[in-house]
């Protein structure tokens, strides 16, 4: 089977980095992406040429007591 999402990062315009076969792949993937460069990610559903756009910023970690 051939990946549906193409997950893009915006660096002045968008930058293809992987594809995954599903939403929830893609969405947990820009999460993982985002953990390490926070920034705007791009998910485009090639069957449908839908696209959504998510912002990911960077949690400050707590404290460890």
């Amino acid at each position: 089977m051939v990946p549906q999402f193409d997950i893009f990062r915006k660096k002045g315009e968008y930058v293809w980095l992987e594809a995954t076969m599903t939403l929830d792949d893609a969405e947990a993937r820009v999460q993982e992406l985002g953990a390490a460069e926070a920034g705007e990610y791009l998910i485009f559903n090639q069957k449908n040429c839908g696209r959504i756009s998510l912002r990911v910023e960077h949690r400050a970690k707590s404290a460890a007591k």
